[in-house]
């Protein structure tokens, strides 16, 4: 089954392609206009191009630790159902177990015990309901074969082991689901971290980016990377201008 990141972060992914896709075909447009720009105001040795690689490189790669926790999560996610099924399906096999051994010790014992009634619905309830049985049927394994069913014999220690062994795949099951809740909560946890990071590097490479377009004379690249809270927060692609095409040799208007 094919894992697909959640909208939000898909729609961050999609903005920060945006982004890198500009530096790549947009940044060599404006250096040569930023650099006359600033030629006053900056060292004669800055380099914009490796500027602007390196703010590509950094977005590039926070945006993929985005990607793969979001993943991560929907592979944890995956996992879930197996476990919660597998409890289930102990529950009814246990409640099972309990009703037919019921059927067969008297009333007024089971009264005694805390036992009459129909079985509680809660896993753990249930648990401590069948435990309860097995220690009336250790303390009295007569009940399970009363002089009026003189025909039929039941093995005790069967019926015990056949509860104990019911329990115990309950139980189990219940420390998987716990776990996995555990584990799902801290990939959830991580995967918002990432996020939030995400958010922090592109406000700042974006916002960089689209003064230096700005500056550049560029205020049309600039508008077009330039960070909203519509994009920071994934809510979906805005509805930009048309504008005409970049070319490569195209010049820095007057």
């Amino acid at each position: 089954m094919a894992l697909d990141v959640s909208k939000q972060v898909a729609n961050h992914i999609a903005t920060a392609r945006t982004v890198l896709s500009s530096v790549e075909h947009h940044g060599p447009i404006v250096i040569g206009p930023l650099e006359q720009e600033l030629k006053k105001y900056v060292p004669v040795a800055t380099n914009f191009s490796e500027l602007f690689q390196g703010l590509s490189t950094y977005l590039n790669e926070v945006t993929q630790n985005m990607q793969n926790a979001d993943i991560a999560l929907a592979q944890e996610r995956a996992d879930d159902p197996q476990y919660r099924e597998k409890r289930d399906n102990a529950v009814q096999e246990l409640t099972k177990t309990i009703s037919r051994v019921k059927e067969i010790l008297p009333d007024s014992h089971l009264s005694q015990y805390g036992l009459d009634g129909t079985p509680p619905s809660s896993p753990d309830g249930l648990i401590n309901y069948g435990l309860k049985i097995i220690g009336l049927l250790k303390e009295k394994p007569e009940l399970l074969n009363p002089p009026e069913y003189s025909f039929i014999q039941f093995n005790v220690d069967f019926v015990i082991e056949s509860l104990t062994a019911c329990i115990n795949n309950l139980s189990e099951s219940l420390i998987d689901v716990k776990r996995e809740e555990r584990e799902a909560q801290a990939t959830l946890e991580n995967r918002d971290q990432k996020i939030a990071e995400w958010k922090s590097a592109y406000v700042g490479v974006a916002s960089i980016l689209a003064g230096f377009y700005q500056l550049a004379g560029r205020i049309d690249l600039a508008d077009r990377i330039r960070p909203t809270v519509r994009k920071t927060s994934g809510a979906g692609k805005e509805t930009e201008p048309v504008t005409e095409p970049v070319v490569e040799n195209e010049e820095s208007p007057a």
